[in-house]
């Protein structure tokens, strides 16, 4: 079992930084974290637009190797989302396929592709996490800033993120189907 020892690439803006890994996931080591303020181009399930404003979310991807179950991995990604903003008093239930609600409106989603050609090669987990955005154009969205009435450092959220799916990870990958 490879332990997860994440590296974390962090940029201004990017087009999409599940884009970014699937262009570089074969010279990129597995756990490879891309870190964008912003997205020109973000998206959720069936190319919807991820709507983000600029510095104000946590915007990112992992590239995991280990070829894992989808659903099993959807669960993983959940329960730590969960347990993070659990943390700050959010209580938060998931809405198959992949978001995240808080009183009917959405403060996460999820967006996972998994790479293919003659066999497995990765997969990319996507993750939009509303921090400090107040206000949308959905009227279907909240942030963590709106449920607990302040702002949140993202460097520390994406760290504390981390910290919590490394932990999920190496705790459950033996029982994980793959």
């Amino acid at each position: 079992m490879q332990r997860f020892a994440p590296t974390v690439l962090s940029f201004d803006a990017l087009e999409s930084t599940n884009d970014y890994l699937k262009t570089k996931f074969d010279t990129l080591p597995e756990f490879t974290v891309c870190w964008a303020r912003y997205q020109h181009s973000g998206r959720g399930r069936r190319e919807h637009h991820w709507e983000s404003e600029a510095g104000k979310n946590l915007l990112f991807s992992i590239l995991i190797k280990t070829d894992i179950i989808l659903d099993d991995m959807m669960r993983l990604v959940t329960d730590c989302l969960i347990c993070l903003l659990e943390s700050y008093q959010i209580h938060a239930k998931v809405k198959v396929p992949n978001d995240l609600m808080v009183n009917q409106r959405k403060i996460a989603g999820i967006l996972i592709e998994r790479l293919f050609e003659t066999r497995y090669l990765a997969t990319i987990i996507g993750i939009g996490l509303n921090v400090n955005q107040t206000e949308f154009v959905s009227e279907n969205a909240t942030s963590m800033a709106i449920e607990t009435h302040q702002d949140h450092d993202l460097s520390a959220l994406l760290t504390r993120i981390l910290d919590i799916f490394c932990q999920n990870w190496e705790s459950n990958i033996d029982n994980i189907n793959r």
